[in-house]
C-alpha cells in the first residue's frame, strides 16, 4: 500500500511530499503441537502456517526452554500459505513456543502467532512397586463364586500421572486413572495356572 503525505509549516520549512509504503505484518497459525499437548519425546515437529502477501518468510521457533524467551537455533524458509514442519529439540517439561516470520526482503516486516502455545515432554517413565502379590505367590480358590480372585496393590510416581493398564499374561485385562504416590487395588478373575 502505497501513504503520500505532506509536512507544512509557516515557519522557515517548506512543505514537501514523502512515500511511505504500509505492509501488513504475516498472519501465523501453530498447527502442532497441539495448544496444551503432551509429548514423550523432546524431538518434536513444530508445525505452523505463515500468510501473508510476501512468496516466502523467513521463521523461527521462539520459546522459553532454557527459562528465558529465546530464539531456538535456526531460521526455515516457508512458503506463503503452506503448512511448514520443523523438528526442534527441548527440554523434558512445560514448554511454552511460537513462531515469529519475517518477509525474506525485509525483516522488519514480521509477524507472530496470536498465541502462544504449550508442551508438555516426558519422557521419564512412571516408578511402580508392586505392593502384593509378592513374586511367585499362590491366590485362593473362591468357592462362592468358583473363581480364583487375585488382588494387585501397587504403588505409582509420576510427574505427569494418567492411567495404569494391567496385562495378564500378555493381554490388556483394565486400564485404571490414578494419582501419582497413592497406592490402589486392582482386582482380576484368573482361571487355575500361572500368571505374568
Amino acid at each position: 500500500m502505497k501513504v503520500n503525505y505532506t509536512i507544512s509549516s509557516t515557519c522557515r520549512f517548506i512543505g514537501s511530499n514523502r512515500t511511505v509504503y504500509v505492509e501488513d505484518a504475516p498472519s501465523i497459525t501453530l498447527n502442532s503441537p497441539s495448544d496444551s499437548g503432551y509429548s514423550t519425546s523432546s524431538t518434536l515437529t513444530i508445525n505452523y502456517t505463515v500468510i501473508g502477501d510476501a512468496s516466502n518468510y523467513l521463521c523461527y521457533v521462539y520459546s522459553n526452554d532454557t527459562g528465558s524467551w529465546i530464539q531456538e537455533a535456526g531460521a526455515s524458509t516457508a512458503t506463503n500459505n503452506t503448512y511448514k514442519l520443523t523438528s526442534k529439540v527441548f527440554t523434558e517439561g512445560e514448554v511454552l513456543w511460537n513462531v515469529r516470520c519475517s518477509e525474506s526482503t525485509n525483516s522488519n516486516i514480521y509477524g507472530w502467532s496470536t498465541s502462544n502455545f504449550t508442551v508438555t515432554i516426558d519422557e521419564t517413565n512412571p516408578a511402580i512397586t508392586i505392593n502384593s502379590p509378592t513374586n511367585n505367590s499362590y491366590v485362593k480358590y473362591v468357592i462362592a463364586t468358583d473363581t480364583y480372585a487375585a488382588k494387585i496393590n501397587i504403588t505409582v510416581v509420576d510427574a505427569n500421572a494418567d492411567s495404569c493398564t494391567i496385562k495378564v499374561n500378555g493381554t490388556v485385562n483394565r486400564s485404571y486413572s490414578y494419582t501419582s504416590g497413592t497406592h490402589f487395588a486392582l482386582n482380576f478373575n484368573a482361571t487355575d495356572g500361572n500368571y505374568n
